[in-house]
């Protein structure tokens, strides 16, 4: 009796662990590039750094990505593109809801609306843009 418990929870285990390694490996591109807090303040001269960076950091909060690499994303990142280095097409995981996520905390913090601004080729750049607008 005990032993199916202990198969299906060392199973459980290895299919979670090989999830999550593929998971990193789709990542590892995006969180070893370097500080991108240039390229915002290039593409947003007058906003404050510290509203690009609380955007950034609802940004990762939304996706469970590591805190401390908020200022990796760029505002050219199309967000379909994250969102397939976090959920791997073949991994078995599947979506953890992180556009869902992240559209309730836009609603929350920006009242923005992201369904009505949504498609597939949006960037990170432009949800911010109709973010400090909205």
């Amino acid at each position: 009796m005990w032993w199916g418990f202990i198969i299906v929870i060392t199973l459980g285990l290895a299919v979670g662990t090989l999830c999550e390694i593929m998971r990193q490996r789709g990542l590892r591109p995006l969180l070893n590039r370097p500080c991108a807090g240039t390229d915002w303040r290039k593409r947003f001269p007058s906003t404050p750094k510290n509203d690009i960076r609380e955007f950034l950091r609802l940004f990762v909060d939304s996706f469970a990505l590591p805190k401390k690499r908020y200022l990796v994303f760029r505002p050219d990142d199309l967000i379909m593109d994250i969102y397939r280095a976090t959920s791997p097409p073949d991994s078995s995981l599947g979506d953890v809801m992180e556009i869902e996520t992240f559209a309730q905390e836009l609603e929350r913090r920006y009242s923005l609306n992201l369904e009505e601004v949504w498609s597939d080729n949006i960037t990170l750049g432009e949800i911010f843009e109709k973010a400090i607008s909205a």
